[in-house]
């Protein structure tokens, strides 16, 4: 019985670290996007400034 209980322990810890690293994965890529987005419009602003 105690051989199952460690079984079921082992998977669910592999289950969470399957799910962290799914979560870090969308985590990393809406830094990206984000990023992506800020540099879009630092980029319109700075097109609309006037030339010195």
């Amino acid at each position: 019985m105690d051989s199952i209980n460690i079984f079921n322990l082992k998977f669910e810890k592999s289950n969470k670290f399957a799910n962290h690293c799914m979560v870090s994965k969308i985590t990393t890529l809406f830094r990206y996007v984000e990023f992506f987005v800020f540099l879009v419009i630092i980029s319109r602003f700075s097109y609309n400034l006037p030339s010195l």
